[in-house]
């Protein structure tokens, strides 16, 4: 059961990088939809929501943490991985296994610095 417990910092932080992933995607469509004014501005407003909503919850995740060290790098993953997401889905470009194989690692990486060692007084 205390495997499943996360630090706010944590959830905040990858909510934090999606955000920002989702800004700068709805910013490309938003540029793919320059013939009309009305989309244009639709998602140009909807990436500017997503980027202020990312850049609270990191403000956010940094407030709560007890470094900086932390937040900042489960975000920049979450942005990564959420980036690298959307290209597949929406604009159908390819990764490779060994793309996919060091992005596995990073993620294990921020598994293990952002776990949280509890010091047990004897």
């Amino acid at each position: 059961m205390e495997l499943l417990k996360v630090s706010k910092y944590v959830t905040y932080s990858i909510f934090g990088g999606s955000f920002g992933s989702l800004g700068s995607f709805l910013g490309k469509l938003s540029g793919s939809y320059s013939d009309s004014w009305l989309y244009y501005l639709i998602f140009f407003i909807a990436m500017i929501a997503s980027n202020t909503i990312g850049s609270v919850l990191f403000a956010k995740s940094l407030s709560v943490s007890p470094t900086s060290l932390q937040p900042t790098v489960i975000s920049t993953a979450s942005n990564f991985i959420s980036t690298a997401v959307f290209g597949v889905l929406f604009y159908e470009e390819t990764t490779s296994l060994a793309w996919w194989t060091g992005t596995s690692l990073i993620l294990t990486g921020i598994v293990l610095m952002s776990h949280e060692k509890k010091n047990k007084i004897q």
